[in-house]
C-alpha cells in the first residue's frame, strides 16, 4: 500500500470523526436544553418527600397509643368514604401537630375533590407547599394499623383542603428532586470497579484525543496536498487533485472549529478537559458474599 493510499485512509477517519464529534456537539445542546426545560417540573413534583420519614414515625405512635383504632377493619361505606381510615389520620395529624408539624386530613385529591380518607397532608411553617401522601392501602382484609403506609403523592399548594377551596391540586410528574444548587438529577451508575473509567471520563478522553487527532489529520493533509501540487510539474490532473485534498482539509477544519465553538459554547469545561456529569456518579461494585 503506497504513501497515498495511507493518506486517503487518514482522510475517510478523519471525516468520520470530524462528522461524528459534529453529531455530539448538537445532541449535547439539545440534552443540555431539555434539562434546562425539565428543571420547572422537577422542583414542583418530586418522588420523594421531605417528611416521610416523620409522617412514619407519627403513625407508629398512634398505632402505639390508639390500638383500639389500629385494629379497626380497613373498609369503605357504599359511597367509597373510608371513615375508619380517616378517623386514624386525624390522630396522625394531631401526633404531627405535637412535634411541630402543620397536618391535615381534610386534603383534597388529585382531582381537587374531597378525600375519601386515605390521604394526608403535612408541611412546616415557611413551607411554600405541603407534602401529600397517600397513607392508607386499598387491602380490605387488614386492620387500618397495618394498611398504613406512607407513599408521597407531589407537593401541592397549601389551600388544598377541604375548606381552602383549592384548585391545581394534582401533580403528574414522576421524576427525582432536584439538589439545591444543582440543575441535574442525580442517577448512580453501579458496577464500574475502581481504576476504570467512568463515563464523564471516558467522555473527556473522547472529546481531548479526538481534538488533537483531527487537528493533525488537517495539518498533514493541507502538508500533504503542499507537496503533491509542488511535485506536480504543471500536470494539470495533479494539481486539481492536490486542490481537492487542500480543499477538504480546509473543509474539515472549519468543522472542527465550528463543533469547538458549539462544545464550548454548551460547556466550557467540554473543551478544558475539567468536564463532569453532576447527574451521574459511579460506584464500585459491591461484593456479595
Amino acid at each position: 500500500m503506497t504513501l497515498t493510499n495511507y493518506l486517503y485512509i487518514i482522510v475517510i477517519m478523519t471525516n468520520t470523526i470530524r462528522y461524528s464529534l459534529f453529531s455530539l456537539a448538537v445532541v449535547f445542546s439539545f440534552s443540555f436544553m431539555g434539562l434546562v426545560i425539565a428543571d420547572d417540573s422537577e422542583s414542583e413534583c418530586p418522588t420523594t418527600g421531605k417528611y416521610t420519614g416523620e409522617l412514619r414515625n407519627a403513625m407508629d405512635a398512634t398505632i402505639t397509643e390508639n390500638p383500639s383504632v389500629a385494629n379497626l377493619p380497613n373498609i369503605e361505606d357504599a359511597s367509597g368514604k373510608k371513615e375508619n381510615a380517616k378517623i386514624f389520620l386525624v390522630l396522625v395529624a394531631t401526633k404531627l401537630k405535637s412535634t411541630g408539624f402543620n397536618a391535615t386530613a381534610e386534603v383534597l385529591n388529585g382531582n381537587d375533590n374531597p378525600s375519601t380518607g386515605d390521604i394526608i397532608a403535612l408541611w412546616k411553617e415557611g413551607d411554600a407547599k405541603m407534602e401529600r401522601y397517600d397513607a392508607i392501602q386499598g387491602d380490605p382484609q387488614k386492620t387500618i394499623g397495618s394498611a398504613s403506609q406512607t407513599i408521597f403523592a407531589g407537593l401541592i399548594p397549601l389551600n388544598c383542603t377541604t375548606d381552602g377551596g383549592g384548585k391545581g391540586c394534582k401533580c403528574e410528574s414522576n421524576v427525582q428532586p432536584i439538589d439545591a444548587g444543582s440543575t441535574f438529577t442525580e442517577r448512580t451508575i453501579p458496577g464500574i470497579p475502581e481504576g476504570y473509567m467512568g463515563l464523564d471520563q471516558l467522555l473527556v478522553f473522547f472529546l481531548n484525543w479526538s481534538k488533537y487527532i483531527l487537528g493533525i489529520a488537517v495539518f498533514v493533509m493541507i502538508f500533504f496536498g503542499g507537496v503533491k501540487w509542488f511535485f506536480s510539474q504543471g500536470n494539470p490532473s495533479e494539481i486539481s487533485k492536490a486542490q481537492d485534498i487542500i480543499k477538504n482539509a480546509v473543509i474539515g477544519a472549519i468543522l472542527l472549529l465550528s463543533a469547538y465553538l458549539i462544545l464550548y459554547t454548551v460547556n466550557p469545561d467540554l473543551i478544558s478537559g475539567s468536564f463532569t456529569l453532576p447527574g451521574i456518579k459511579t460506584v464500585p461494585p459491591t461484593n456479595n458474599q
